[in-house]
């Protein structure tokens, strides 16, 4: 299981992380959400090292770190070896074809044969809905399609954990759903996933557990039902902000 405890981040400005800890179950899916600036992003970052912390604890595997000491980059590499990350944006290679852009990790870093890593590349891109577009270029697609070659080429690293930040955010509400519908096959399918997310609606489909995040603070941890449908007076509040009713 990954794990963080009692992490701390300090940015001087006010935001940052106070003494969190949260447990990301295997096989299940951890949907993290919270209004906007409320560290969300900042402790998916922290799970895959993409920030620095200034005091916890990391546990993952064998892996067992004392934030307030240094982290050597063999540690770094032990953990990010078995995590896998999708941004906001889709940081496609742009001179690479889509079928190019899903190998090119698994044979130069994992040294998977090629004609091997082609296979599952073409099996993966078919799982995305895109085979027919092994050839085009990251231009050729629009956003919806490009993250999910984005999502196609982290799983082809063959990750212990899929890491979402919002992948949907720089999507119109069409292409939106044609990524969150990949995503919700991965859910289905008992993969451990960790998920920022501001569609609320997807996250009660998906999340088998949720992380209200405000102001730095862990304010929820738990049961889905329960934060969705008998929520408290703060939760609720957030909720209702994210459906909108025109004055008529």
């Amino acid at each position: 299981m990954l794990r963080i405890e009692n992490l701390n981040k300090d940015f001087g400005n006010g935001h940052g992380l106070k003494n969190v800890s949260v447990a990301f179950p295997e096989h299940s899916t951890t949907v993290i959400v919270g209004p906007s600036g409320s560290g969300k992003t900042t402790l998916l970052r922290h799970l895959d090292f993409l920030e620095t912390a200034d005091s916890g604890r990391y546990r993952f595997g064998d892996q067992d770190l004392d934030l307030a000491k240094p982290v050597s980059r063999q540690q770094v590499l032990a953990a990010r070896r078995k995590l896998g990350i999708v941004f906001q944006s889709y940081n496609l290679f742009p001179h690479l074809s889509v079928l190019a852009n899903v190998i090119e990790a698994p044979v130069h870093v994992l040294g998977q044969d090629k004609a091997q890593a082609t296979a599952k590349a073409s099996e993966l891109l078919a799982q995305v809905g895109l085979a027919d577009k092994a050839q085009a270029f990251p231009a050729q697609l629009s956003g919806g399609q490009q993250q999910r070659v984005a999502i196609a080429r982290m799983i082809a690293m063959q990750p212990q954990y899929m890491l979402f930040d919002e992948p949907t955010s720089a999507l119109d509400p069409e292409l939106e759903v044609e990524v969150l519908k990949v995503i919700q096959k991965l859910a289905a399918a008992k993969n451990s996933l960790v998920i920022v997310t501001h569609n609320m609606a997807f996250a009660q489909g998906v999340a088998d557990k949720i992380v209200f995040v405000e102001d730095g603070e862990v304010a929820y941890d738990g049961d889905p039902d329960q934060f969705f449908n008998h929520p408290n007076d703060r939760i609720a509040k957030f909720l209702a902000a994210g459906t909108f009713q025109a004055d008529k």
